[in-house]
């Protein structure tokens, strides 16, 4: 009897611990896939091929994804920054809801605006002020925010940043950004009161030399997940960003897949 009871305790133990690993596979560019082993979201996944400096998505890599096939499991949400064509295609993303009707995509309205069709699926997130937004699907608790594009030339490009709860982890996407210290963009929202366990930033913004003091200041992540690194970065240029944080995770390998406690 005690036996058995043993064995009750134990495989409850590991459901209960798998319900706490995230897994996070790399879609390209800022595309990642985030899942608890039962559901999960994709940020910036669904895009093609936009220029050499850039890494995008097969093929049968978005049909694994639309299909959950090959240990892929099929996003409840489809989680898109901004419009630009390394981070999101309108008629991919169409397709994927036509064999996915009960998924739902969140976006600015320069991405939901650009999809015909499937109204129903679409939600338009705001970008007239940095105030938060939350949004629940199925059990995924989210909160969209205004955090703008970096640089001059995207000053009217609307970007999105998003925090999802998931397996008991918060998980922060934050899109093209930069510190934007000029207007204290992340002071206006107060993202390390959010306490983030996983803050996926593009590689960038950890080029500066007080990178790691804004980091520690603005966020304070448990984990840090470096992403948008060009296929054309050199190994030296790897081995010096990883160098200088030792414990970040840099995403460069298609369909790698991290798991995080």
């Amino acid at each position: 009897m005690k036996k058995y009871f043993f064995l009750i305790l134990l495989c409850t133990y590991q459901f209960l611990l798998s319900q706490e690993t995230i897994t996070l596979t790399y879609i390209g560019n800022m595309g990642v896939l985030v899942d608890d082993g039962s559901q999960s979201v994709l940020f910036d996944g669904l895009h093609t091929k936009y220029g050499d400096d850039y890494l995008f998505p097969s093929e049968t890599l978005i049909e694994k994804v639309t299909t959950g096939t090959d240990g892929y499991i099929i996003p409840k949400v489809l989680l898109f920054t901004h419009m630009h064509g390394d981070h999101f295609h309108g008629k991919i993303t169409a397709d994927f809801l036509t064999q996915n009707p009960e998924s739902k995509v969140l976006g600015p309205s320069q991405v939901t605006s650009t999809m015909k069709g499937h109204d129903s699926n679409k939600v338009t997130v705001a970008t007239s002020n940095y105030k938060k937004k939350g949004f629940r699907v199925n059990d995924i608790f989210i909160k969209a925010f205004k955090i703008d594009h970096g640089g001059r030339k995207h000053v009217n490009t609307q970007n999105v940043g998003y925090i999802v709860a998931l397996a008991n982890k918060k998980v922060l996407h934050v899109g093209d950004t930069a510190w934007f210290e000029n207007i204290q963009l992340f002071k206006r929202l107060k993202l390390k009161e959010e306490q983030i366990d996983i803050a996926i930033l593009p590689y960038w913004m950890m080029l500066r030399g007080d990178a790691e003091a804004a980091l520690k200041r603005n966020l304070a992540p448990k984990k840090l997940v470096l992403t948008h690194i060009s296929p054309k970065a050199t190994s030296e240029e790897l081995r010096e960003l990883q160098d200088r944080f030792p414990e970040a995770i840099l995403l460069t390998e298609q369909e790698k897949k991290i798991k995080i406690n």
